[in-house]
């Protein structure tokens, strides 16, 4: 939970102090932000977690995880001039998403943007709004073929182009004062799919479906 509202926070405060267990805590719900992921995939982030020259294939297989992420606050220097001329070049292929704390602020704005939307978007920025919004690398999933069934009348989609979303679950137990790990385990998976022309997926909204896997060798 992570919220603007004093009292909420202190409420959080006092969790965070007490011997209870956090499901999750404060440190790991901040690690999930999209403005804490955007520093931690900055050159040289992730090699202060990781000194040793040992650790060295660790980080690439910790890099080679993520996306590229990019702040827009800060406009005067070189990778910021490159990284907006690469947008207005090739919008489609990233996204503007505003950070979390924003959007508790402004519950009503659209919190991401895709192609031309970006372009419009950035184009009345105020500096101040600018701070709430980091750019993304747009992912390109595999598309494949699928039927999609929907609630109601809503007309099925029969083999359309689709793309899947696999979410893995995961039980982590540890001592975040001395980082020893307790119990890590997975535990399942969720599998969604949406029409490979939708920008945006959702289960709440419609755009997606819960799907199953089919394994083949």
């Amino acid at each position: 939970m992570l919220s603007t509202d004093p009292e909420e926070m202190e409420a959080r405060r006092t969790i965070e102090r007490s011997t209870a267990i956090k499901a999750p805590s404060l440190a790991a719900a901040l690690a999930h932000t999209k403005k804490v992921q955007q520093v931690l995939a900055k050159p040289g982030m992730v090699e202060r977690f990781f000194p040793k020259p040992e650790e060295a294939p660790l980080i690439d297989a910790i890099r080679n995880t993520y996306a590229n992420l990019w702040t827009i606050e800060e406009d005067d220097n070189n990778e910021y001039t490159q990284i907006i001329q690469a947008v207005k070049k090739n919008p489609h292929k990233f996204v503007l998403k505003q950070i979390e704390y924003a959007q508790y602020e402004n519950e009503n704005l659209n919190s991401i943007y895709f192609e031309q939307q970006i372009l419009e978007r950035m184009a009345n920025f105020t500096p101040m709004e600018r701070s709430a919004y980091i750019l993304m690398e747009k992912l390109q999933p595999t598309i494949v073929k699928n039927h999609i069934v929907k609630y109601m009348n809503v007309p099925p989609s029969i083999f359309e182009e689709v793309t899947p979303e696999l979410g893995i679950f995961d039980t982590l137990l540890g001592n975040i004062v001395d980082g020893k790990v307790l119990h890590n385990v997975q535990l399942g998976h969720q599998l969604k799919t949406k029409l490979a022309s939708e920008n945006e997926g959702g289960i709440a909204n419609g755009k997606s479906v819960y799907d199953s896997a089919y394994l083949v060798d």
